[in-house]
This record gives C-alpha cells, structure tokens and sequence, in this order.
C-alpha cells in the first residue's frame, strides 16, 4: 500500500443492529463468524458509489461472498479509472457501537494471494465515513511488493487515515504464508495504538508487534477494508476473513512464558482497555502476590521478580479491573528455570593470545582492551558511525553434517555517542555463506542468524529485540526494552543452543528470549556450515563487543545400514569409534577404525554395539 493512499467509504445505509454485551460485564462488543452472511455489516463499494453520484455508468466494484468453508470474502475488481477514482477498494464496517477513547478489534486472515498486491486491514475509529471524508486508524498487511520501500516482503503497519489520505504511523516487515491462518488484532487507549499478528491457533504469543502514538481520533466505529496496493493502481483483491470481534473492555496482551537461569531478573508484562483508570493483581499458583524483597509491581501491569530461584517457578496469572468494575483474568503465564549444561568446546577464546587458529576478523573488527583495561575484547564495531566489523570460524566438522551445537559468549553493548539514537545491532549466525569479509547485524541470507537489534527504525529487523531469522525470512522475534539490550559497562552471558531436531534455545543476560523455538530446515543438520558475528553502525552507533567465545558442536556420528552377505553392518562415523558387547559398556576405542567401517559377525558371535566419541 501506498502512502497517502484513497480509501473513501460511502455508506449505503445506517441500519443499526442490536448491541451484543460480554456477560456479566456491560463491555459493549461485537462478535461474527459471518456464518450467518453480514446483516449487521454495512457494505462499501466506494467507486460504484461514485459512479452513481456522478452518473458514470460503471456498475458494482465489490464483491461480497460467504464461502462453504467459512468466512467473509471481499472481492475487488481493478479500478476503472485510478487517476480520477483512485484504486479499486472495498470494505465493510459495524455501525452499532462507537468506541470512545478505548478499543480492541481483532480478524483472521483465512486466504489471500500473496502475488496479488493488496493490502487486507482491520479499522478502527472510522468517522466520516465517504467518499474524500473517511477517517481513522487502521492496522494492515500489505503482501509481498506492494509497499515500494520493501521490495520482495510483506509489510505489517499502523496508519492514519485522514480524509481518505493514508499515513503510515510504524511499519515492519513480515511475509505471512497463505498456507496458515493468522489474526490481525489492533487495539488503542487514548493516544495509544498497538498492532499484533499471530499464527493461530496460537493467540497467546504475536509474531510481530507493532506500538504507536496519535492524538488524532478519539472515537468511532470498526471494520474491514482492503484495497489494490500496487503502483498502477491496476491490481484487484481478494481476501477471506475469518472470526470477527470488537470490544471495549478487556486484555490484550496475555503475559508470556518465561524460561530462564537461576539469580535472573524477570518481568511479565501485560496490557489492558478499559474504563480509566485500570487495576491490577497479579497472582503466583492461585495466592495473590505482594511487594516485598525481590518482588515488584504486584499490582501493576508490570510484575517484577529479581534474583529468580526455584519458590519463583510455577503459574502467574494477573486480574484486571477498571473503573466500571469490570474484569478479567489473563490465561496462566507459566515461568520455569532451565540449566542449559555444556560438553567439551571445539574452540574456546577469551582473545588474550590474539585470534585463534580456524578464526579471522573483517572490517572494522579489531581485539582491543574492555572498558576497565585489564583484558583483551574482540571489538566488532565501537560507538563510531559507519563501522562493519566479524569474526567467522571455519567449519570445525570438516564438511561432517553437524545436528546439534552449543554457542556462549559474553557480549557488550551500548555507549553511544549519539544519546538517544543507538544503532544498529549484533548477529550470531551458522550457515555455509558467511563471507570473507565484513557483515552486520543482518547476519547470514541463507542460513541461521539471531540478531540482537537496539535500532528502532530498521526496515527488515523489529527493534529494539531479538530477531531469529533463518533462510532471510524472520521465523520468530521479540521486542526488549533498550535498557535490557544495552549493558556497557559491562558485560553479559549469551548461551544460543541449537538441539537435534532443529530445536532452538536463545538466552540473553540469562534470561531465555526463545525456548526450543522450531527452525524450518535444521532438523537434519547442516553440513560444512561456519559460525559468525558480525555488527554495524549507522550514522548512530553503539559498542558492539564479544569476548570468552565457546563453540560445541554435536556431528551426525553414525548412520548405520545393513549388509545382507554376508550378515553384519556397516556405518559411517564422525570422531572416535568405540565397541562394547554391552549398550551400557565398557566403550573400548576403535583409533585405527576409518569411516565408513564395516563389521562381519563371526559365527556364533553375540551382539555387538558401537558408539562415537568427538576427538
């Protein structure tokens, strides 16, 4: 979609449907599953609409259907005349309740063409609607290509709409896939305005979440709209929305699972609408908690717990009320504590000795003192503007397909020397196309790459947060708190495991930003693949330091097939071979056995096991 951009709603009746209310409470809220068509819905065919004001012979632009298999399809055709009309467009709204002050409006997105270029939005605030006066807010999806900025990627924002003129208020990329289901759910309080998607049917955890802030409007009606987003103005649309509902009252952002270490800080979070001003309570395993010691916040929408220990574990939920008396109670937010144990590294540096064989430095890189001169960092950038520096360590496998690794560093970041405007970030990255050369915070195009961003204005990593990113394409991200990124003076653990299965751990400063997350194409292995940081700075800048740097990695060893004549086995191996005639031992070492290796049973042998160790 392109900004400003027409999106005119021309009325074609004020029926008024009943209000639906949310027992025992008086929220007033609106639910559809459009199981029963949209009577309650008033349909928008803008240019149509014009058509007949100012006699221009065209008939309906809009199609409206009820598919078999559920949900509301609104069809486009493209405009006739997008100098004089602007782009084909189409919508439907709820006329029954206007939301003053406070919102939430949620729908799914059941189908849609991602090479169609179009935007599909949720709307809120509507005032004014018709043609050169509709007004607003909205939060839309814009398919791959169709925003100019972002070429090849989908784009989730936040916009203004005024007078039909449409201005982006925040936007981020994200490339939804046709295949799934998700839910766009937008919600405001006063000035504030937040966007989520999720992958249902997971509505607990978004994708992506995006915050603004607009004095703009107050209040209004909700709905759905959707348009041509192309530079022609010459494409059509066509979206299937799913499960509809509009509030007034409630929670919007359920508190999240939290893994993390022993003596961690932790804060669950939540977010409300409601009647101002808003209580809350947060309770542990049923029983209220209160402040006191370690604990903060209990009757906050932040809960604070320092020093984390095994009696902090278990249920959290929080009860929200407002000033009408209303409440509501979040689902269970579970916090547990991990121990993430370590075998023997391949390589372990703390940067003393200079940069170890098997490792190398690009660009700006450079092994410097840390902030109290008493040791030697690996500096990928510091806080200068226009600095790219990495380390890459080669293959430690020799080409051996590796299912599994263990990654712990110590990172700093922060003291810029541009206050208020830190930039850019830090990537981790395992894949086979790291170059010779210097990178950023974008990390690997093909491979795996965890990104910790503080910038808050890139237009393909959300920041401030982790960014989990694999084959270019963002699988899960997190935002933080810029003052939980940044940590100079000094430093913080970094423990990033990947398990078999493709299963991936992050912790951040002993706190677990993604636990066992799943990444599509890891779950076999990668062979020949190098581990990489790399960091950037823009015209603002940040320390971007590493240090104590150990690398685990857990090879496919054995991969046993079947000979037929005569009977035995043969497999190959990675490291050092060991046999025992038992599974559980004694392991004897096999050091001259070479891979593939091949064993005969002798006749009337007995059972026989191997296993593999590293080197």
């Amino acid at each position: 979609m392109k900004s400003p951009m027409r999106i005119p709603f021309i009325p074609r009746n004020a029926a008024l449907a009943l209000l639906l209310a949310l027992a025992p409470t008086l929220a007033e809220a609106q639910s559809d599953d459009f199981s029963h068509g949209d009577s309650l819905w008033t349909r928008q065919d803008s240019i149509y609409e014009l058509s007949l004001a100012y006699g221009l012979g065209l008939g309906p632009q809009v199609t409206f259907s009820f598919p078999a298999s559920g949900g509301y399809r609104i069809q486009t055709v493209p405009s006739p005349d997008p100098v004089n009309l602007g782009p084909g467009r189409g919508g439907s709204f709820r006329q029954d309740v206007n939301y003053p002050d406070n919102f939430s409006v949620a729908a799914d997105l059941l189908a849609w063409d991602n090479n169609t270029q179009q935007i599909a939005t949720v709307m809120s605030r509507i005032s004014n609607p018709g043609a050169g006066t509709t007004s607003g807010y909205f939060l839309g999806y814009n398919t791959p290509g169709s925003y100019g900025n972002y070429p090849g990627q989908g784009v989730l924002g936040i916009y203004r709409v005024d007078n039909e003129q449409a201005t982006s208020l925040v936007l981020s990329t994200i490339t939804l896939n046709p295949t799934n289901i998700y839910r766009l759910s937008f919600f405001g309080q006063g000035t504030d305005l937040e966007g989520r998607i999720y992958l249902l049917p997971n509505t607990n955890t978004p994708l992506l979440s995006l915050s603004a802030n607009d004095p703009n409007y107050a209040s209004g009606y909700c709905g759905l709209i959707q348009a041509d987003a192309s530079d022609a103005m010459d494409a059509p649309s066509d979206v299937t929305y799913g499960f509809y509902c509009a509030t007034n009252f409630g929670i919007c952002d359920q508190p999240q699972n939290v893994a993390c270490f022993a003596g961690a800080a932790v804060t669950l979070t939540t977010s409300a609408i409601g009647t101002l001003p808003l209580s809350y309570q947060w309770t542990h395993a049923g029983t209220n908690v209160i402040d006191g010691g370690a604990v903060s916040g209990s009757t906050t929408a932040a809960l604070s717990l320092n020093s984390v220990t095994t009696n902090n574990a278990g249920s959290y939920t929080v009860i929200v009320t407002d000033a009408d008396g209303r409440r509501a109670a979040s689902v269970a937010a579970a916090l547990s504590l991990l121990n993430l144990t370590h075998g023997s590294p391949n390589i372990r540096t703390n940067f003393e000795n200079g940069i170890p064989n098997g490792m190398a430095i690009y660009g700006d890189a450079y092994i410097g003192s840390d902030t109290t001169g008493a040791s030697n960092v690996l500096h990928l950038t510091d806080a200068v503007s226009s600095e790219e520096g990495s380390l890459v360590v080669s293959d430690l496998n020799n080409g051996t397909t590796v299912r599994s690794f263990d990654a712990q560093f110590d990172v700093l970041i922060g003291g810029t020397t541009t206050p208020g405007n830190s930039a850019d970030g830090l990537s981790f990255s395992w894949a086979t196309d790291l170059p010779a050369g210097p990178f950023g915070e974008g990390g690997s195009a093909t491979g795996l790459t965890v990104t910790f961003e503080v910038y808050n204005n890139n237009s393909t990593l959300p920041g401030p947060g982790g960014v989990v990113k694999f084959g270019g394409r963002i699988v899960a991200q997190t935002l933080l708190p810029l003052s939980f990124l940044e940590t100079y003076p000094n430093f913080v653990p970094v423990d990033i495991r990947l398990s078999s299965g493709g299963l991936l751990t992050v912790a951040y400063n002993s706190v677990v930003l993604f636990n066992h997350l799943p990444i599509p194409g890891l779950a076999g292995g990668v062979a020949g693949a190098s581990f990489g940081w790399g960091a950037r700075t823009g015209s603002d800048n940040d320390n971007f330091w590493i240090d104590n740097v150990s690398l685990t990695t857990n090879p496919q060893i054995l991969n046993f097939s079947p000979i037929s004549h005569p009977a035995g086995v043969s497999f190959d191996f990675y490291g050092v071979l060991q046999s025992a005639t038992q599974v559980s031992g004694p392991y004897t070492d096999l050091p001259q056995a070479t891979s593939p290796y091949s064993y005969t049973f002798p006749a009337g042998a007995g059972q026989m096991f191997w296993r593999a160790r590293a080197p």
